[in-house]
C-alpha cells in the first residue's frame, strides 16, 4: 500500500511539474520566437486550468485527513470538473 501512496503523490507532482514546465515553455517560445499574441493568449489560460487542476490534485494527495475542506464534493466540483468541462 504504501508503493500505491508514493505513486500517487509521484504522479501529482509530477503532473504539476508539466504542466508548470508547460506554461514556462509558452511564454519562452512567445519570447523567442515572436509568435502571435492571440495563440499564446490561447494557450496560457488552458494550461492555468491545467495548473489549478494539478495543484488541487497534490494538495490533496498529500493531505492526510478525511475531514479537510479539500476533500469536500464542493471543492472537487469547483477545482476539477468546472475546468475539465
Amino acid at each position: 500500500m504504501d508503493t500505491v501512496r508514493n505513486l500517487r503523490k509521484a504522479s501529482a507532482i509530477l503532473s504539476f511539474a508539466v504542466a508548470v514546465i508547460a506554461l514556462g515553455a509558452i511564454i519562452a517560445t512567445h519570447v523567442t520566437f515572436g509568435l502571435d499574441a492571440r495563440r499564446t493568449i490561447f494557450l496560457i489560460p488552458v494550461d492555468l486550468c491545467l495548473i489549478i487542476v494539478s495543484v488541487y490534485r497534490l494538495v490533496q494527495t498529500i493531505s492526510t485527513s478525511s475531514t479537510d475542506r479539500i476533500r469536500s464534493p464542493a471543492a472537487f466540483w469547483i477545482l476539477q470538473m468546472v475546468f475539465e468541462l
